[in-house]
């Protein structure tokens, strides 16, 4: 599960991971509702998309200066 928070909101994915990920790139970090790999993929068959992302915490995450809160948990 990964939960981003920002500003008083949050939004949760709910993903798997694999023993393919490398998750190598330096910038980016991608979850994917599909199964497919990159270095970029943290996790794959996520049950959400970016567009369901709310727009307030878009706004929030567009700004670089603001402070962005980032947890993955692993669940057993």
């Amino acid at each position: 599960m990964l939960t981003i928070r920002a500003q008083g909101q949050s939004f949760q994915v709910i993903g798997r991971g694999s023993r393919a990920l490398t998750f190598e790139h330096p910038r980016e970090m991608v979850l994917r509702k599909s199964g497919f790999v990159s270095d970029r993929t943290l996790l794959v068959n996520s049950d959400k998309a970016a567009r369901d992302i709310p727009r307030g915490l878009i706004r929030i995450l567009q700004k670089p200066e603001e402070k962005v809160a980032i947890e993955i948990r692993v669940m057993g």
